[in-house]
């Protein structure tokens, strides 16, 4: 191990060298940082599954979670999307995109990318006070729904949610 660099980002040199030995498996190389995500469901814990073939760990301490951007960028403090975008976010256009407003000091006006789910360890998180309401959890879950299926349902909250913010823009711009 070498020390960490100041700016994560910014290094010639891999934290850790990566053990060579002859597999079918290969090394892969990502760029991550820490970004605020929304919890969507614990993994299931079984008992009767502690491991894999070789000694391997089945690793059961996870979350299912969705990343969290936000609209604003803070180092050039520009819009990271269009103007269009977001209000097509807001208005629920997009199956995809979940418009989270400003809240306190904890988030800035964001924007969740619902088809990049990806499981998180337990041990990653660092939790904050805060909790969807239960019409947004409701929502959310209907968007993840309509990703897998391929299509809004006609009697959804989303559909109910798209004809009332129209309904509500329609009449705000006479």
């Amino acid at each position: 191990m070498i020390e960490k660099p100041p700016d994560l980002f910014n290094h010639n040199q891999p934290l850790k060298e990566p053990k060579q030995r002859t597999s079918e498996e290969e090394f892969l190389f990502c760029q991550a940082k820490l970004r605020p995500v929304i919890l969507i469901a614990k993994a299931p814990v079984y008992e009767e599954i502690k491991e894999v073939r070789k000694g391997h760990k089945f690793y059961t301490d996870l979350w299912l979670s969705i990343p969290v951007f936000s609209i604003i960028s803070p180092i050039s403090e520009k819009p990271r999307f269009k103007a269009d975008t977001i209000e097509n976010t807001r208005l629920l256009k997009f199956t995809n995109l979940f418009f989270l407003p400003s809240y306190s000091s904890f988030i800035k006006d964001s924007i969740a990318r619902i088809d990049y789910i990806f499981p998180i360890r337990s041990s990653f998180l660092t939790l904050f006070p805060l909790k969807l309401v239960n019409d947004s959890i409701t929502l959310l879950h209907e968007l993840l729904y309509s990703i897998i299926v391929g299509y809004v349902k006609p009697d959804s909250i989303i559909e109910a949610s798209r004809s009332l913010m129209f309904n509500l823009n329609s009449e705000s711009n006479k």
